[in-house]
């Protein structure tokens, strides 16, 4: 007896992205709606635009909290965020008129969130893309790792050692004279397979902060640029960087030390 195999359907539990595109052709033909379809046809169509709200809200709401306080296009989107919500929270006898006014209210409410995603997330964009610039002026910035650089930390001692190897190669380079460490900007996430002693070197990613100096200060006392920043050099490359410490680790330690 041949048994068949049954073909595993694919899990209905991974998210599929948005199709904003067809959210909003959908609520723009019943906005544009003359007159009331059938009763049957619009409770099928007030039915997919509640899905698409129930869909548009969480991830409208989720961009709009990352968003700085006050900020103009936050606002904006969680008071449509409020709308759509009483919007979904109201419901209509099932007549003809009574029925094409629910739903061109959720129509408005699904163009408008698709509208708050779309203007959301070009914010996001903008923000990923722009290049880092140092602080200007004389305040220090305490700047998050991990979004626009990672830092690695060394002891001054060691530290200036690694300067002079890179020579030239040598990105911009923070010092702290109080704390006698340096720190070096890489990529984010250049270093995570690094195998160096982390008593000695230390990488700092993502939830981390470091203390940034302004870009005229390049002098002790206190937090300074040992290697002068620009906004368009400043990263070291991380493989030469690697390369320099193990050296000059090995010159310090010997060339077997424990990590």
């Amino acid at each position: 007896m041949i048994h068949a195999t049954a073909t595993p359907r694919p899990s209905t539990d991974v998210a599929r992205p948005m199709d904003l595109e067809q959210m909003r052709a959908v609520a723009t033909r019943l906005l544009a709606a003359g007159e009331a379809p059938p009763a049957d046809g619009l409770l099928a169509e007030i039915k997919v635009l509640r899905g698409f709200v129930a869909q548009l809200v969480p991830a409208v709401a989720r961009l709009a909290a990352e968003r700085p306080v006050n900020d103009g296009l936050g606002a904006a989107a969680w008071a449509g965020i409020g709308e759509a919500r009483r919007r979904l929270g109201h419901t209509t006898g099932h007549t003809g008129p009574v029925l094409l006014a629910e739903a061109q209210r959720l129509s408005r409410s699904v163009v408008a969130l698709c509208t708050h995603m779309e203007s959301l997330g070009a914010a996001d964009d903008a923000e990923a893309i722009a290049p880092w610039s140092p602080p200007q002026g004389a305040s220090v910035d305490l700047v998050a790792t991990g979004k626009y650089w990672d830092a690695v930390r060394v002891a001054t001692g060691l530290g200036r050692c690694v300067v002079d190897r890179l020579g030239p190669q040598c990105g911009a380079v923070i010092e702290d004279a109080y704390g006698m460490v340096l720190y070096w900007l890489i990529e984010p996430g250049a270093a995570d397979a690094w195998e160096l002693p982390q008593h000695t070197v230390g990488v700092l990613g993502p939830h981390t902060y470091v203390a940034v100096p302004p870009v005229g200060r390049t002098s002790a006392p206190g937090l300074h640029w040992a290697v002068p920043v620009s906004p368009l050099c400043y990263l070291t490359d991380p493989e030469l960087l690697h390369a320099a410490l193990t050296a000059e680790i090995a010159l310090a330690y010997g060339p077997r030390y424990d990590s």
